[in-house]
């Protein structure tokens, strides 16, 4: 999400995306052909562009559903020069739950919020830099017995920089946290159970155009990974003992090329190197 990780991509355990739509700007999806710049995946890649907000004028929208509400607002900072955008959306499902035939579900609550940040300089007319901010959080709980907990809070700044109409770049710095938690809230052995990753990393992509039938893409990027797989903290009056696991580190190191050849309108050739 511009640049930034999402670990956990969807709300109520797949019910709802992680993505506002009122602001994305631009969506891909590389299911089997994944670009050289993107390693370390299990399967496929989402890339989400979000909008940059309008420098003219302000402007905002508002929607109201069955289980969801969402607001988003955009306008200029400096007219021509810089912009904001600023959306939300909140759950309040609880009231479909209470309504479903079963005690079990009765008892259950379900819901979600997410906010979007994106503020957008001209540096020139060749240059912009832009701050893009994204923070969510999850709750579930079961029979008001065991409650699940996950959010997510993402920073990156982006600039981007055309030399010429050829050859333009895009740099990257974003730093991020997914935080899990399982809670115990009954018996005599209540407890929760949080586990986080943080990471910091730093991208930068060049794409040039050389001639008609090759568009070229190469750039360099580094990953840093703390892990905390698990900590254990029993309640008041819990027979658990108190657990925590060693923290590890990860770091990738990573440099990219690749070349898209165009045989014809139908057919091309990328080939890629990591």
């Amino acid at each position: 999400l511009d640049g930034g990780l999402i670990f956990n991509p969807s709300h109520i355990f797949g019910f709802f995306s992680s993505f506002n739509a009122e602001v994305v700007k631009d969506a891909v999806l590389y299911k089997g052909n994944i670009p050289s710049e993107y390693g370390g995946r299990a399967s496929s890649v989402l890339d989400v562009t979000l909008i940059e907000g309008n420098k003219k004028k302000l402007k905002g929208s508002a929607s109201a559903g069955l289980t969801t509400a969402k607001i988003a607002l955009e306008g200029p900072i400096k007219p021509g020069k810089s912009s904001f955008v600023l959306a939300g959306r909140s759950s309040f499902s609880d009231w479909v739950l209470q309504r479903i035939p079963s005690v079990q579900l009765k008892n259950s609550s379900a819901s979600f919020y997410d906010t979007n940040l994106k503020i957008s300089q001209n540096l020139s007319q060749k240059s912009k830099v832009s701050l893009s901010l994204y923070a969510s959080n999850d709750q579930f709980s079961l029979d008001v017995d065991t409650v699940y907990n996950w959010s997510t809070l993402n920073g990156s700044i982006i600039w981007n920089h055309i030399f010429s109409d050829k050859v333009f770049s895009t740099t990257t710095l974003s730093k991020g946290r997914y935080k899990y938690k399982v809670s115990d809230i009954k018996g005599d052995n209540q407890f929760e159970l949080n586990s986080a990753i943080d990471y910091e990393k730093a991208k930068m992509v060049m794409k040039v155009s050389a001639g008609i039938k090759h568009d070229l893409s190469f750039g360099m990027e580094g990953t840093v990974f703390d892990f905390s797989p698990g900590q254990l903290n029993p309640m008041e009056g819990s027979f658990l003992e108190p657990e925590t696991l060693e923290n590890e580190k990860g770091l990738e190191l990573a440099g990219f090329v690749s070349d898209e050849y165009k045989i014809n309108q139908r057919f091309s050739v990328i080939a890629g190197l990591r």
